[in-house]
């Protein structure tokens, strides 16, 4: 770590000590003066306790609860609909609500939340069922990775687990997930089998995919917008033009068929995109794109503000305000 990075690291969590003290002193009363500004804000799984087991995308069901309560409180919470259209509040933040990946826990845990605060919401989800599979390669991998052997080969490469348990390959210097997100899911589908992996100590509903049905009851509650997050969760960035082609517009298709409904916007997974992914995007119809690190002024583009499980409910506030962590 260079002495930059040490000193941004170290600036970062004196102000959040502060942050924490003076929330403390203030025995939890809003912290904040009120600003005014939008954000895009974007979740992943919500389970039982906000597990780090296995990856940093999921947050506990009471810490979340406990965000909504307060966002509800003090700002101006808006569909992404409204958000685009600019029907915001003048006087306070406003923030658009958005999950990603299709999770059940969005039916069992989420949901039920967004109804008792009358909050909207945008569920991005994949169609990763049509493959015939029930969960993403992203989940499977973050699960199984613990389970599978020290080595494992992938479409003619030698992957090596390291300190962190993530599998590298030292010929190429790329990991076992980035190989997975420019390949074929068949070519994934075919390295999972070979791995039977034990699921029996996990709660289903931290990695299993919305089911049609699940998916259709969700599109009707006039809290829920439903948007597309590809058919099986590739880099925009890496594939060819052909494929993201592909991924974009048969999931466009998978779901209006499912719910009736137009499907007009679109988030890119991991954030990653370029401008060929772009173009292809708007080519096939979505009129809203969500990216990460996007500061243009694009009528279609906007970027979105990640939820961190490892500081504290007020600093998280606090982070989504500044909208900096």
């Amino acid at each position: 770590m260079n002495l930059f990075h040490l000193y941004t690291r170290i600036s970062q969590q004196l102000r959040y000590t502060k942050n924490d003290i003076l929330w403390s002193l203030r025995q939890g009363k809003d912290l904040f003066a009120p600003k005014y500004g939008q954000r895009i804000m974007v979740y992943h799984g919500v389970d039982e306790r906000g597990s780090t087991r296995f990856n940093t995308r999921f947050i506990s069901q009471t810490q979340f609860e406990k965000q909504i309560q307060y966002m509800k409180t003090h700002f101006h919470l808006v569909s992404l609909s409204d958000y685009y259209k600019g029907h915001f509040a003048k006087d306070r933040l406003n923030i658009s609500l958005t999950f990603d990946d299709g999770y059940q826990n969005h039916l069992t845990r989420v949901l039920p939340i967004l109804e008792r605060y009358n909050v909207p919401a945008t569920f991005f989800v994949t169609g990763i069922r049509t493959l015939g599979a029930d969960m993403l390669w992203t989940d499977w991998l973050d699960i199984a990775s613990p389970q599978l052997p020290d080595i494992v080969a992938f479409k003619g490469s030698f992957f090596q687990k390291n300190r962190k348990g993530k599998y590298v390959s030292q010929a190429k210097q790329l990991s076992l997930a980035q190989c997975f997100g420019t390949s074929l899911y068949p070519e994934i589908a075919t390295f999972i089998q070979q791995y039977p992996i034990d699921f029996a100590a996990i709660s289903t509903d931290y990695y299993q995919a919305l089911t049609d049905k699940e998916i259709q009851a969700m599109a009707k509650n006039p809290l829920i917008t439903i948007g597309s997050h590809t058919i099986s969760h590739l880099n925009m960035a890496e594939i060819c033009a052909e494929n993201s082609y592909k991924e974009l517009k048969e999931s466009k298709l998978y779901i209006e068929n499912l719910i009736q409904k137009p499907v007009d916007s679109f988030a890119f997974p991991f954030g990653a995109y370029n401008q060929k992914a772009i173009d292809i995007a708007e080519e096939v119809g979505y009129k809203q794109l969500l990216l990460l690190d996007y500061e243009g002024k694009s009528p279609t583009l906007q970027a979105r503000f990640g939820v961190n499980p490892f500081i504290s409910f007020n600093n998280q506030m606090e982070c989504l305000r500044e909208n900096r962590y």
